[in-house]
């Protein structure tokens, strides 16, 4: 509320612990207890415990947050993550609007163009976590156990990420190719491939073989080509050498193995990896690679003899891309469900499935919310929010409510929200809370009135989100806080700014009334002065600021009035004055007459313009003057004269009323003077 606005303090964002604190009257006898709050925050609060004679599921009374402990665990990189992920957000939930104004779709998914943004989006948002990995292993080595977790965090979520691009965006009737890269691309890991194509006689290692048959199994035949190149015998090929001719045989079948494309037909393909099936037998047939047993197993490998490639693979993952290159490389994509049971139970006893694995499966098994519910358990907020958002766009989440009335969609990207704000990233925040139909509006009321106001430049930005979003109780509450808060320091014209903002009239009129009083007690108007200035001409919500403008109107004329009568009198002079005279008896009359000021100040006024009654020129008319005489009257014979003619005796009195009657006869006799000529 307001109190929690002016109270707390903000710590820039730069600093590893943020605190917000404000003064609380603890009651006597109160403990203090503490509760986590969202993303690494922690709440201190006072509160009176129940008796002992109350029941012990009695709840705590008289709860206040006495202090919070807030702290970001996210490295740099990762804060540049956040920070530009919102503008593909953005870029996506237009294109997603413009799409629907043309052909009314519920989703982006119908069109070849909308799949197209779909998958830059989508590929853009990879580009995005593999530059934020990359910036993290460039500081691995220094990195605290926080930022290595984020590490391992990031390469998890580029991993599942790129999958889910894979069979939910992209959605190739035959996937073997796009696994093949995905694998190679997450799961290559360290190997000694680099390290074995220096050695002069690789074969003599004990990984040597091993090293090949993994390549094997991941597709990466021209890795695998190069080490077999590198064996002693394959260097022979000149020679009439038998075993040489055998490698040189095997390097060519790697070689020649077709691959799926898009724009293959499947008959097309399936003739020609027959056709490549037909060598690789030849090559298994033949018994000069038979007398080698290495070689034998590798090219029973590539003619997919299941028992080897089980025996082969070190994990589920390794044998699935296998069965799909060597045993069946046209197999749908909805169908790999159906063989990944038996494939997982071969290796389930040797490799437990991790939490990852489980994920992978049911993207696999085109099952969505499966796939999320996992996700939600170990992904971050960010990751969930855009995914769900590219998700719902591609048409593969419905429009199902939770308990909150949110779809799942809203659910992630207001938990995302929530997290930046809780990071003082609310400014990108707002961004997705603007885009949750049920809950923004109410998320975006909670935003704007949380944040300490810290400077006149925050201030404004959150009342554009006010505007914006017809928050308009929450933007006069902003204005109020800003207003007391100036007004506290004695910056009235500041203050007086904001309430006015805040159509705060009423506090505008006692700052108004203070100036006066300060006024009256000291004759300086530099205060008035300000505000004025600094307020200009938007008084129309307050009676008693219009008066400090029109006074301080008087007084500035009156001043001038005062200078120019020093010096030597000329026509141009007297003209000159003649004209300011006519303004400020105008003014006196608006002042007084029409109500402008106070009835206590009209004493004051009055008294002021003795100069002005006693000069040279008639500035007042007949009809001014007795309005200016009856205002005199008025509160010299009120009950309250005492209260409004406090700052006058009855000389000053008697000095006003012979001025306005001196200047009343000689209004008379300009009025008669006109009329007889």
């Amino acid at each position: 509320g307001l109190s929690n606005m002016e109270d707390e303090t903000d710590s820039e964002s730069s600093q590893p612990t943020q605190i917000r604190a404000k003064e609380v009257r603890v009651p006597r006898g109160a403990q203090l207890l503490a509760t986590w709050g969202p993303y690494n925050e922690l709440s201190l609060f006072a509160s009176v415990l129940p008796s002992k004679q109350q029941s012990a599921k009695c709840a705590p009374k008289d709860l206040q947050t006495v202090c919070t402990f807030s702290w970001d665990t996210r490295s740099p990189p990762f804060k540049k993550l956040l920070n530009e992920s919102h503008g593909r957000f953005m870029l996506l939930q237009r294109a997603s609007v413009e799409f629907q104004n043309l052909d009314s779709d519920e989703n982006l998914a119908e069109s070849g163009a909308a799949k197209a943004v779909l998958m830059e989006s989508s590929a853009h948002y990879r580009r995005m976590l593999d530059a934020c990995l990359a910036d993290l292993m460039k500081q691995e080595a220094n990195s605290s156990s926080d930022e290595k977790d984020q590490i391992d965090l990031i390469g998890i979520l580029s991993t599942v990420w790129h999958l889910c691009e894979i069979f939910f965006i992209q959605q190739p009737s035959i996937v073997t190719l796009q696994l093949m890269e995905w694998l190679q691309t997450h799961y290559a890991g360290p190997d000694r491939f680099n390290e074995l194509l220096a050695q002069e006689q690789p074969e003599l290692d004990a990984d040597y073989w091993t090293a090949i048959y993994k390549l094997v199994l991941q597709g990466r035949a021209a890795d695998a080509i190069e080490l077999l190149s590198r064996h002693s015998q394959a260097q022979l090929i000149d020679d009439d050498t038998i075993a040489g001719n055998v490698f040189t045989a095997v390097q060519d079948v790697l070689a020649s193995m077709p691959h799926y494309l898009l724009t293959d037909s499947t008959s097309e393909f399936s003739d020609s990896f027959h056709e490549w099936r037909s060598h690789v037998k030849e090559l298994q047939n033949d018994s000069r690679v038979r007398a080698e047993s290495e070689l034998s197993t590798l090219v029973n490998l590539l003619n997919g003899d299941t028992s080897i490639i089980r025996a082969l693979s070190d994990s589920w993952l390794d044998h699935l891309i296998a069965e799909l290159l060597f045993v069946n490389p046209t197999l749908k994509s909805f169908e790999i469900q159906y063989k990944l049971s038996s494939i997982v139970s071969d290796h389930e006893g040797t490799v437990p499935l991790r939490q990852l694995d489980h994920i992978l499966l049911a993207i696999m098994d085109f099952d969505v919310h499966k796939t999320l519910a996992l996700c939600s358990h170990l992904a971050d907020s960010w990751f969930l929010c855009h995914l769900t958002h590219l998700l719902f766009h591609s048409g593969h989440i419905d429009a199902y409510k939770l308990d909150t009335g949110m779809d799942i969609r809203e659910h992630f990207m207001f938990a995302y929200a929530s997290s930046l704000v809780s990071i003082n990233m609310w400014e990108v925040a707002v961004v997705y809370l603007s885009n949750c139909p049920v809950s923004g509006r109410s998320g975006l009321g909670e935003l704007v009135t949380r944040q300490p106001l810290d400077s006149d430049r925050k201030a404004l930005q959150l009342l554009h989100i006010c505007g914006q979003h017809q928050l308009h109780e929450e933007g006069k509450l902003i204005c109020n806080v800003m207003g007391s808060k100036y007004l506290r320091k004695k910056r009235y014209a500041q203050a007086i700014f904001w309430l006015l903002r805040g159509q705060s009239s009423s506090r505008v009129g006692e700052i108004s009334e203070k100036l006066l009083e300060e006024f009256l007690q000291h004759g300086s108007t530099e205060d008035i002065d300000s505000v004025v200035d600094g307020v200009g001409t938007d008084v129309v919500l307050s009676g008693k600021l219009t008066f400090l403008t029109h006074y301080r109107q008087f007084k500035q004329i009156q001043q001038e009035l005062a200078e120019l009568s020093t010096k030597q009198l000329t026509a141009e002079l007297q003209a000159q004055m003649d004209d300011l005279s006519v303004v400020s008896g105008q003014l006196l009359v608006q002042l007084i007459a029409r109500g402008i000021a106070p009835k206590r100040f009209w004493g004051t006024l009055l008294f002021q313009s003795v100069p002005l009654l006693e000069g040279t020129t008639v500035v007042l008319g007949f009809e001014d003057t007795t309005l200016l005489m009856q205002s005199l009257q008025t509160i010299t014979t009120s009950y309250r004269k005492d209260e409004y003619l406090l700052d006058l005796d009855q000389d000053q009195i008697d000095v006003i009323r012979l001025a306005l009657v001196r200047n009343l006869s000689r209004a008379v006799v300009a009025k008669y003077a006109v009329v007889a000529s």
